[in-house]
């Protein structure tokens, strides 16, 4: 923090505890007691594109659109002991779950918690429930009618400032368009809560085009939303607003977005193992929100994929691939080995050129398989046979297969330019099949996450190893 900022906490007071149910009400009549200060006036507009359904099609239409995320802290000032406002204030400010402290600029007249709990528990939210709301109307009517707010978009809110000041659950909702997947318009598959693959229906589809106009690369997004095969793949998750490592501040922003990346790879990574699929997926750059927030972000992804294999979740795949899923969030958490090679095989699966693929391949199957630093082609098709040759036709097969991938790894490494490599598919391909195996093995307690896999797999090799000989009497 600056040294222009203070640093002010709520007032040291004996708390109360809270009830929902009061503070969905004082709610309720502090976010429309300010949405009828705010109603006295007409917005500020600018002209914005939305897509609304014609025909068999749809069309871009321009519309005067209203800004509703200005925060003006001298109107609201004048107004703070309305008594919608006033009772919401004094119900915070006495429970200890919901005080928060606040960083204010020092020159603000000292009514620091009042107006910056009013600017982000109230007006924020609001903000963002009225632009909705504007969005949606403009689809349905081509027009927007300022500061209407539908009781439905209210409740939501309410519901969401609940969860984040009372329950302190932070959530962020992400999108991302992945590519091809069989199925007809709908949920396609939910494996757990916060994960869900659809195709879009058609008020779905120019929804999401209005809101992605200003941040994706429109031309791309205009043509893979009008192929039937293309999919949305939406996560819920939840964020810590203060993150730290090692005692050092880290970006907000940064952590969701790497957690939604690392999600998104073991979603991928369990549905081409659960359907064995040898294509990756499409994959184009990720849109997320925070509930609560009218701030625009930016898109990002890890890398960008424009091409992709066609995968079908029928009944019996779906369950194999939730039952990977489940594995991989469980298991990935207790090692450090298993979210390094995951992201190993993410950068694989994403790679334009075969010959980075192959290499972010073979580097994440190194992770599990040499336990020291030194040539490794030896110990890395020794201890890749016994972890991976019950996937293969042969023992002799897999062997083969590995030194051959290895020697490709060390010709790229040494300059190579391997255009058309062969065998970086399968490379990936035994990446995700050594995850699988290692997940399996840790089920049946012959492996230990916390600890490194190369060498446990050594262990596992030398314990199996005696050469057995057939005596004469």
């Amino acid at each position: 923090m600056s040294d222009s900022q203070v640093r002010a906490a709520f007032p040291a007071i004996q708390p109360q505890v809270p009830d929902q149910t009061t503070l969905k009400g004082l709610l309720h009549n502090a976010l429309t007691t300010y949405l009828g200060i705010l109603s006295e006036s007409a917005p500020q507009t600018y002209d914005r594109e939305v897509f609304r359904l014609k025909d068999k099609g749809f069309e871009g239409v321009y519309v005067q659109f209203p800004l509703y995320q200005k925060w003006d802290h001298a109107r609201i000032s004048p107004v703070i002991q309305l008594p919608g406002l006033r009772e919401l204030l004094e119900y915070v400010r006495n429970r200890a779950e919901m005080q928060k402290t606040l960083a204010v600029p020092s020159e603000t007249p000292w009514e620091p918690w009042e107006l910056f709990v009013l600017a982000e528990m109230v007006h924020a939210p609001l903000a963002k429930a009225l632009t909705d709301a504007a969005v949606d109307e403009a689809i349905d009517t081509g027009s927007v009618a300022f500061w209407q707010l539908p009781e439905s978009y209210l409740s939501n809110i309410i519901d969401n400032i609940i969860l984040t000041y009372l329950y302190n659950e932070r959530r962020y909702s992400a999108k991302c368009l992945i590519g091809y997947v069989k199925g007809d318009p709908g949920v396609l598959w939910s494996p757990s809560d916060g994960i869900v693959l659809r195709k879009f229906n058609s008020r779905e589809l120019v929804g999401y085009l209005t809101r992605s106009r200003k941040v994706l690369d429109w031309e791309l997004v205009r043509f893979e939303v009008a192929n039937p095969n293309v999919a949305m793949l939406e996560i819920t998750g939840t964020y810590d607003p203060r993150p730290t490592k090692d005692g050092r501040p880290l970006s907000c922003a940064d952590v969701i977005q790497e957690d939604i990346a690392n999600k998104i790879d073991m979603i991928k990574w369990a549905i081409m193992m659960g359907t064995e699929s040898v294509s990756p997926f499409l994959e184009h750059p990720i849109t997320f929100e925070i509930p609560l927030s009218s701030q625009i972000l930016p898109p990002f992804s890890r890398q960008e994929r424009n091409e992709g294999g066609m995968f079908d979740l029928d009944g019996s795949k779906a369950d194999e691939v939730k039952w990977l899923l489940s594995k991989a969030s469980t298991m990935r958490q207790r090692s450090p080995d298993l979210r390094q090679v995951f992201f190993y095989w993410g950068r694989s699966a994403l790679a334009k050129l075969d010959r980075d693929r192959l290499l972010d391949a073979v580097i994440g199957l190194e992770g599990l398989l040499v336990p020291n630093q030194g040539e490794s082609r030896y110990r890395f098709s020794l201890h890749g046979t016994a972890l991976l040759a019950r996937f293969a036709d042969s023992v002799e097969a897999c062997n083969t297969e590995l030194k051959n991938i290895y020697g490709k790894r060390s010709s790229l490494a040494h300059g190579n330019p391997g255009e058309g490599v062969a065998e970086a598919s399968r490379a990936l391909q035994l990446l995700g099949k050594a995850i699988e195996a290692i997940l399996q093995l840790s089920d049946s307690g012959m492996l230990r996450l916390s600890e490194k896999v190369a060498p446990q797999i050594e262990k596992i090799v030398v314990r199996n190893s005696p050469i057995q000989v057939a005596t004469t009497s």
